[in-house]
């Protein structure tokens, strides 16, 4: 960059930073400086315009590199533009009219709230796929990718080379395709570092898993397994497993129908002896004295009838 280039950034950002009523000190040097020679009255609106590049050209981004993903590598720069800009016109003033009244119109829609969310808030693309997790902190456009996603990375490019020089799957049914020999020092040391560097750390879960890595891991293991190489464990029908299985389900169910059902089972529940419980003598006891109270009382009623009858027959008449 020429000197008087930065020179002149420098006296901008200065200048900026001593003017009262102004607040675009905290914005980046390009942007301070294109301001500067924009009229007060137009200056939300080209801060507005470039919320509205930063914010498509990241849409198309996060678009072309959805599969297999990249949106996390590709597409940083267009992020932090987008949430710069934004953040820009919160703060911007011009002429007294403070730029964060787009942000807070009273439309239903709010178009320039929701595409910031849609991309920059906690439920935003970015996110969602944890792209942060991918850079050193803080984010901006000097982050670089951390230690253990630049190793990754290369273990993952070693793979994909491999299987691009054994692209056939030539396995027959006693013989595993070239590629699960040829690629698998490769493919077991990617394996090996994914799971002590990423997923150890956030198992069971994945949430915290920069999605590039995440897809890049999964998309590799589809492809060495069910997806391409079947170069995983074959599990092969056993007839002779099933069977003893089956029978050893089917005896309980068995057994019952033959004790229930079986020849000479009525003759043997007629041979079981009723045990009764004393509980039941007590009452049967107290039945019989009720019922033997009952009939005495009949007995001395009926003594009672006849000799009542007895006396009541008149004699001969004298």
């Amino acid at each position: 960059m020429p000197l008087k280039l930065i020179q002149t950034v420098v006296l901008a950002q200065l200048y900026f930073f001593l003017v009262s009523g102004t607040e675009f000190s905290s914005f980046p040097a390009s942007l301070s400086l294109e301001l500067s020679s924009v009229p007060a009255p137009d200056q939300c609106k080209v801060v507005l315009e470039k919320f509205s590049n930063s914010s498509s050209k990241f849409t198309k981004c996060a678009t072309e590199y959805a599969k297999p993903i990249y949106m996390c590598r590709n597409c940083v720069h267009d992020f932090i533009n987008v949430r710069t800009y934004y953040y820009a016109l919160e703060h911007a003033q011009s002429e007294g009219i403070n730029c964060k009244d787009l942000l807070t119109s009273q439309d239903k829609v709010e178009i320039i709230k929701a595409t910031f969310e849609y991309i920059v808030a906690s439920t935003g693309l970015w996110a969602k796929g944890f792209c942060s997790s991918c850079y050193t902190s803080p984010l901006n456009h000097t982050s670089k990718l951390t230690e253990n996603t630049v190793a990754f990375f290369a273990l993952y490019r070693t793979v994909s080379d491999c299987f691009e020089a054994n692209p056939d799957n030539n396995r027959t049914a006693t013989k595993k395709s070239e590629a699960c020999t040829q690629c698998a020092i490769d493919y077991n040391s990617l394996l090996v570092f994914y799971k002590q560097y990423f997923l150890r750390d956030q198992f069971p879960y994945l949430d915290g898993i920069c999605f590039d890595i995440l897809d890049a891991m999964n998309s590799t293991q589809h492809k060495w397994g069910t997806g391409h190489y079947h170069c995983g464990r074959q599990l092969r029908g056993n007839l002779p497993l099933i069977a003893a299985l089956v029978i050893v389900l089917m005896t309980p169910i068995a057994f019952y129908v033959l004790v229930r059902f079986g020849p000479g089972t009525r003759r043997a529940q007629e041979r079981v002896l009723v045990q009764r419980h004393i509980s039941n003598f007590i009452s049967q006891a107290q039945e019989d004295n009720t019922d033997g109270a009952q009939s005495s009382s009949n007995d001395t009623q009926d003594t009672n009838s006849e000799e009542i009858h007895d006396e009541a027959v008149p004699g001969p008449s004298s």
